[in-house]
């Protein structure tokens, strides 16, 4: 460092301690922070001398000629010139000589490892000189804006505006600087949530909004400083140890320049008393020549770096007062703030008596208004889907008037769900919008949240648009028999996302409308009984096909049975041939729900009349041969009873 700039780091140094003690005469707790004005000049100064430190750091590491340049050549031409010693052997130098080189190679790797470290130091010093300059340069930025007041006027904007909002300006986000990301945090508990649109806002409430909004960027601007302050005195702490560090490697550097030279004026005292010229010694009188300029260079360093440590602690307690002031201002501005927050909530609080009852006489009829339409849309839905059934029964075409019931309460099902859905759903909503809640993040979410559905919930979209589509197709309704799957019942209720299942055992299946592959209804319309009958080969089949249409038509002309039964039994005929039988195949139709039981009485007269008629139906019966030892036995046919002769 020149001399110029020790005298200007001294003075500074003089003033520095000078306004600490001034500041900290009488209670430290009440010193007055420094105005803007100080401010701004000390950390003009500051930055200034950054710049100054950093260009000369700089220019010292760059150096060709510095000292760690010097120390590095020293050391490797004494390392080189002792190895060729101990490579020459015994025979070509004395003890005595090598344990000059062993000495002078030692001092000069003290001198070279003294010069690492300063090296070091000084890389770790440029580091946090550029980092104490860029916190230097963020806070003059903050204490050089615009005032606190012009920002929230251009946030808040005009009356008119104020009363359509709640007031509530965003921080004008600073510049790049190192506690930018701290600018965020312990700001959140006073921030004033964003409420629904208000009709009317007294102009008390928009000044409260305004004030508080200027209370809660002063003190963010406050909570700011403080960081910044401490961040500078952690800065100014790490310098003040990077200078105590480099100060102990230069008293290192004084000694070890110290012992070179005493070396080197011995060695040329001792030199000169056995009679070598002055010429001679020229280099040995240049070595100790330049020990006496590395000693004085340290001394030199020394004062400065103790100088500089001097200025760094002055500026040290400089800061801590400043961080004193600035905490207690923090703590000022921030009740300030949360006095201006209850304010603000105490003329918005809903709950007050005259919020209450300005509440009630602007929104009560509207809530009430929709709580009836509610009810009233809710009511005329059951009325008309009573209606609706009655209505569809008797005028839709197809099936019949059990089937068009089934229908109609199937979409009725339907409807009162989605009816229910869509009138709780928007009323719910509109009363929200009362209460002053906002609707439109509901509604954004909720379209969100279709989308993430969409992604994420793929089965369940598939399951309504599947039930959807089936109920349009009408594949099954209400009290209709169906299989889903290999598990058959009655359906007992269709929405759209899930048909509902009651088997014959009494088990209810609740079976989701996107699994549903394929769907067997044996009750659309109209249901078919049929019939597999088989007989004996030695029957005439033509004989028994016509006792079997006799029996049908006469089950259809049964009074109990007349109404299932919607066309006279059809003969298929011969269907198959078995082992032991002959199988005709024939049908009747009847109505849904009815042909198990037209199936169950019409075999019990099949039964009753085969029995009377003598014509026999088979049941399965095999042949056994007996072989024996040394005789052979015909077959023999096994007895109905059993599987053995006899038996």
């Amino acid at each position: 460092m020149s001399r110029p700039l020790l005298m200007l780091a001294l003075l500074q140094s003089l003033f520095l301690a000078t306004l600490v003690v001034a500041q900290t005469e009488g209670d430290p707790a009440k010193t007055a922070p420094p105005s803007d004005a100080e401010r701004i000049a000390q950390l003009g100064r500051a930055i200034a001398d950054g710049d100054t430190q950093i260009a000369e750091i700089t220019a010292r590491l760059d150096d060709p000629n510095s000292e760690y340049a010097l120390a590095e050549k020293a050391f490797a031409t004494i390392d080189a010139e002792l190895a060729e010693a101990k490579k020459a052997g015994d025979g070509k130098i004395t003890g005595e000589a090598l344990a000059e080189l062993e000495k002078k190679r030692q001092l000069a790797r003290e001198r070279f490892d003294l010069a690492i470290a300063e090296r070091k130091a000084m890389q770790q010093q440029l580091v946090t000189s550029k980092k104490k300059k860029a916190t230097d340069q963020a806070m003059l930025d903050r204490l050089t804006a615009p005032p606190v007041e012009e920002v929230a006027e251009e946030k808040a904007g005009s009356p008119d505006q104020a009363k359509k909002s709640d007031g509530v300006a965003e921080e004008k986000k600073p510049e790049a600087s190192p506690d930018k990301k701290a600018d965020s945090e312990g700001s959140s508990d006073t921030e004033t949530k964003t409420e629904a649109p208000e009709e009317e806002a007294s102009e008390e409430l928009v000044d409260a909004r305004r004030d508080a909004t200027t209370k809660k960027q002063e003190a963010k601007l406050a909570v700011q400083d403080a960081r910044s302050l401490s961040d500078r005195l952690k800065q100014t702490e790490d310098d003040i140890a990077l200078e105590r560090k480099l100060l102990s490697t230069a008293q290192k550097k004084e000694s070890n320049a110290g012992q070179s030279r005493d070396s080197l004026n011995a060695d040329l005292q001792k030199r000169m008393g056995a009679g070598e010229t002055w010429s001679e010694l020229a280099a040995l009188r240049e070595e100790a020549a330049d020990a006496s300029q590395r000693l004085r260079d340290a001394r030199e360093q020394i004062q400065r770096h103790r100088d500089r440590i001097d200025l760094l602690q002055s500026e040290r307690n400089e800061l801590q007062s400043q961080q004193l002031a600035a905490a207690r201002n923090v703590e000022e501005k921030q009740a300030e703030a949360s006095e201006a927050e209850k304010q603000v909530q105490r003329l918005q609080n809903p709950l007050s008596p005259d919020n209450i009852l300005k509440w009630t006489v602007l929104h009560g009829p509207k809530v009430l208004f929709v709580i009836v339409g509610m009810f009233l849309i809710l009511t005329g839905a059951r009325v008309f889907e009573r209606r609706f059934v009655v209505w569809l029964s008797m005028t839709a075409r197809g099936g019949n008037p059990q089937d068009r019931e089934n229908r109609a309460r199937t979409l009725v099902s339907v409807f009162h769900n989605a009816v229910r859905v869509v009138v709780i759903g928007g009323g719910l909503l509109m009363i929200a919008n009362e209460f002053g809640i906002n609707i439109v993040p509901l509604l954004g979410g909720a379209a969100v949240l279709g989308l993430a559905a969409a992604f994420g919930a793929q089965n369940l979209i598939r399951d309504y648009f599947y039930g959807f589509i089936m109920i349009l197709e009408n594949q099954y309704t209400v009290n209709d028999v169906i299989e889903i799957s290999g598990t058959s019942g009655v359906v007992e209720r269709i929405t759209l996302r899930i048909t509902v299942l009651r088997d014959l055992q009494g088990i209810v299946h609740f079976v989701p409308h996107g699994t549903i592959d394929k769907v067997s209804n044996m009750t659309h319309g109209w249901s078919r009984a049929l019939f597999s009958i088989g007989v004996s080969y030695n029957e005439d089949v033509d004989r028994v096909m016509e006792v079997l249409l006799e029996l049908g038509r006469e089950l259809r002309k049964d009074p109990k049975f007349a109404e299932m039964i919607l066309d006279a039994p059809e003969m298929l005929g011969v269907d198959s041939f078995g082992e032991s039988e002959v199988v005709i195949k024939f049908f009747i139709k009847t109505r849904t729900l009815k042909q198990w039981a037209v199936k169950r009485e019409l075999q019990r007269r099949i039964k009753y009349k085969f029995d009377e008629l003598g014509i026999e139906i088979p049941y399965p019966h095999r042949t056994i041969y007996h072989h024996y030892a040394g005789t052979a036995s015909p077959p023999s046919e096994s007895a109905p009873g059993g599987p053995f002769p006899g038996s």
